[in-house]
């Protein structure tokens, strides 16, 4: 199987005289290639491999992991780094701190490298998912962690990056987090990998103009998936214009003006919560 593979992409995929090395050869190379770890052996075959990294090589890295993920379909061109511009800025309007704007950015640039896991053919159905389909997609998320953990530079940041489609009311995944368990970097995430998604085509439909996007957004909102002060910093970021909304009472949060709210209704606690998936407390 590795032969046929490495004959079928000579020339495209992979450099034509490394295929053939690898196929005159393949009995020694491939001698006891299931008890290695690849990552250390290449590493020690050329320590330079294993040199830290400045943060701007770092970067630049991150980016390109980006750029290759999203050529798993054709459709989704520019789109990671879309998204960590759109959350970066979206971030700072939020008054994120610098570390939290850096590990926002970077997540945003190796979300989707878990999609180079999963068939080409997942991505570029036309119609609807199989339930099948569904599953092998929506792994996608654990792979980037997992692809990301070994690395102790990158493991948190994969972290971050494998919760983009976690949703407020528990409806997302890999975990089905909900309301408070999700942190404000990875809704703001969320909400930037939403937007551009809409604004981009799929192989099911043509990319939304930028008002239909944000009417989608804030159903989303309503519909209680996505956190209201992200969508509104994402679209702010993306250029819309939006009403200002008028200012809060004694330093109140919106958050807990809709606890109040509901309060002033006759509410109970365990009512309240249920309904803004947040902590009885």
């Amino acid at each position: 199987a590795a032969l046929h593979v490495s004959r079928e992409r000579r020339g495209t995929q992979f450099d034509p005289e490394l295929v053939d090395c690898f196929c005159s050869r393949h009995t020694e190379i491939l001698e006891g290639v299931g008890g290695i770890s690849a990552w250390e052996e290449v590493i020690a075959l050329d320590p330079g491999l294993g040199a830290g990294l400045s943060e701007d090589h770092l970067e630049r890295a991150l980016a390109a992991f980006g750029d290759f993920s999203d050529l798993k379909s054709p459709l989704r061109t520019g789109h990671s780094q879309a998204v960590a511009e759109l959350a970066a800025q979206a971030g700072a309007k939020l008054g994120l701190p610098e570390a939290d704007l850096v590990l926002l950015r970077r997540a945003a640039l190796v979300k989707d490298i878990g999609m180079i896991g999963i068939p080409s053919a997942v991505w570029d159905e036309p119609g609807e998912w199989s339930l099948a389909q569904r599953e092998r997609a929506r792994t996608h998320p654990y792979l980037t962690e997992r692809m990301l953990a070994r690395v102790p530079l990158l493991a948190e940041i994969g972290r971050c990056a494998s919760l983009h489609h976690e949703r407020l009311d528990g409806s997302g995944y890999p975990h089905g987090l909900r309301g408070d368990a999700i942190s404000l970097p990875v809704r703001i995430l969320g909400a930037a990998d939403v937007y551009q998604a809409l604004r981009q085509p799929r192989p099911h439909r043509p990319a939304l103009d930028a008002r239909a996007a944000e009417q989608t957004m804030r159903a989303e909102v309503h519909a209680g998936r996505l956190d209201g002060e992200c969508v509104h910093a994402v679209l702010e970021a993306a250029g819309h214009r939006l009403r200002r909304r008028a200012g809060l009472p004694a330093g109140l949060t919106a958050r807990e003006v809709e606890v109040l709210v509901r309060l002033g209704q006759g509410r109970s606690n365990p009512e309240i919560a249920a309904e803004l998936h947040v902590s009885r407390k």
